[in-house]
C-alpha cells in the first residue's frame, strides 16, 4: 500500500498526543512514525504487530529466567515501540475488533510478565539477600503483577456494571486529571518502567527499583479500589 510518510504523521491525532506519556512522546512516538510506514509499505497490518508485541513479554520472561536482562529489558522496551506502531498503522490502514483485542491482551501481558519476570531474575541472581525459603523477590514481582491486572479488571467491571444500570453513578474514574493521574500514566509500562529498568540494570539498581514499584503498586491498587466503591454506591 502505498502512503505518505506526511499521510502517517497526520494520523496522529491531538488528543492521542495529549494522552501519551512524556516518554512515548519525546522518543517512542518519533520512531514509531517512521517504522508505521516502514509496516504499511511492506503490507504489514496493525493486527500482525500487536500480535509480535503480545509475544515480547512471554519472550523477555524467558531471558529473565534464563539470567539474560539486558536483553529481557530490550524486549520490553521494544514491546512499547510496537505498542505505538500499531496504533499508527491501524489509523492509517484502519483496524479491526480483533486487532483492538490482540492490542489490550498485548498491554496485559507487559503488566503481568515484566514485574513476575524481574522479581524471578532478582531470586536467581541474590538468592541469599534474605534468609528466606520463599523466593521473595518473585512474590513481590507476581504481586506487582497481580494487583496491577485487578486493578484494571475492577475498573472494568465498574464500567460492566455501570452501563448495565440505570442509577448515576458517575463514570469518570479512567478519565480523572491531575498530578496523582499524570504521575500514575508516566511511570507505568507505558511511561518510564522501560528505561528505568536500563538505567538500573547499568547502576545494579534493580531491586530497590522492584521495592518501589511494590509500595507504589500496592497505594495505587488500594486507592482505585476505594475509589471504585465509594463511586458505586451513588
Amino acid at each position: 500500500m502505498k502512503i505518505s510518510l506526511k499521510e502517517v504523521k497526520a494520523g496522529y491525532p491531538p488528543e492521542k498526543r495529549q494522552s501519551d506519556t512524556l516518554w512515548a512522546k519525546m522518543v517512542i512516538r518519533r520512531f514509531s512514525i517512521y517504522l508505521a510506514w516502514l509496516a504499511i509499505r511492506l503490507n504489514i497490518s496493525a493486527f500482525t504487530v500487536s500480535i509480535i508485541s503480545l509475544l515480547f513479554p512471554m519472550i523477555a520472561m524467558i531471558f529473565w529466567l534464563s539470567s539474560m536482562p539486558l536483553v529481557a529489558i530490550i524486549l520490553l522496551m521494544a514491546w512499547l515501540l510496537l505498542d505505538c506502531i500499531d496504533g499508527n498503522v491501524a489509523r492509517a490502514m484502519g483496524g479491526t475488533k480483533m486487532g483492538s483485542f490482540v492490542d489490550a491482551a498485548s498491554g496485559y501481558a507487559m503488566i503481568g510478565f515484566s514485574f513476575f519476570g524481574l522479581g524471578a531474575y532478582l531470586d536467581i541472581t541474590y538468592p541469599d539477600v534474605f534468609s528466606s525459603q520463599f523466593a521473595v523477590f518473585t512474590l513481590l514481582g507476581a504481586t506487582i503483577s497481580i494487583l496491577n491486572l485487578l486493578a484494571r479488571l475492577y475498573f472494568q467491571k465498574y464500567l460492566n456494571v455501570l452501563n448495565n444500570s440505570n442509577s448515576a453513578m458517575d463514570g469518570g474514574v479512567g478519565n480523572d486529571k491531575g498530578f496523582l493521574k499524570f504521575v500514575d500514566k508516566n511511570v507505568g509500562i507505558g511511561g518510564f518502567f522501560t528505561p528505568l529498568l536500563l538505567i538500573a540494570y547499568y547502576v545494579e539498581m534493580l531491586i530497590p527499583v522492584l521495592i518501589l514499584y511494590g509500595i507504589y503498586t500496592l497505594v495505587y491498587f488500594t486507592g482505585i479500589t476505594g475509589k471504585l466503591m465509594l463511586r458505586s454506591r451513588k
